[in-house]
């Protein structure tokens, strides 16, 4: 064989067997940064894997009118945070897209579905930064996942600014965090 032939069949090898490091869309990138914004009392947390199939989607759809990506079928990982014994909520990350890119939201999820807070942990757009501080972010708190799925549609879908596209993503995306909570990891709503 020709020396560059082996060099050449070497360096195609060694470039198809290097290890792809990615992230998921659905994770939570900082955990104990989320934990602590959302839940400053918190002393430990465990995690469930659960697994959202095309039952778990059409049963959001047919209730909401809410389209899901097909990346959104699969694995997902929802956060149980404590107080020593005592369960303080949830976090739950959901993805969706914004003007700028994909924006994920780590949403804070009571004991009873019910939104406590949420932290957008990555977002391109300008306008996030102060998005979950925002009179906004405060009429969200204690709404169920329907009453987020019903607010979606109050906007323009022709006439949309770009801070109302980003509300209007928010919602989405916690809707479909606090009406999926209970259906994938069997919780019930209290």
């Amino acid at each position: 064989s020709d020396p560059l032939e082996v060099i050449m069949i070497f360096l195609w090898g060694l470039l198809f067997s290097t290890p792809v490091y990615a992230q998921a869309y659905c994770e939570l990138r900082n955990p104990n940064e989320a934990m602590l914004t959302g839940f400053p009392e918190q002393t430990h947390h465990h995690s469930i894997v659960g697994n959202i199939t095309k039952n778990e989607i059409a049963e959001i759809v047919d209730e909401t009118n809410i389209q899901l990506h097909h990346n959104e079928f699969g694995r997902h990982t929802l956060y149980q945070i404590y107080n020593n014994d005592d369960l303080l909520g949830y976090i739950q990350v959901r993805t969706e897209p914004a003007q700028w890119g994909l924006m994920e939201v780590a949403w804070f999820i009571s004991p009873e579905i019910t939104v406590m807070g949420f932290y957008i942990q990555r977002c391109r757009d300008p306008l996030c930064s102060k998005l979950d501080q925002s009179p906004f972010a405060d009429s969200l708190m204690g709404m169920t996942g329907a009453e987020l799925s019903q607010r979606i549609f109050e906007y323009d879908e022709d006439n949309r600014d770009g801070l109302e596209f980003l509300q209007q993503s928010v919602l989405k995306s916690g809707a479909k965090a606090l009406l999926l909570t209970p259906i994938v990891w069997g919780l019930n709503e209290e």
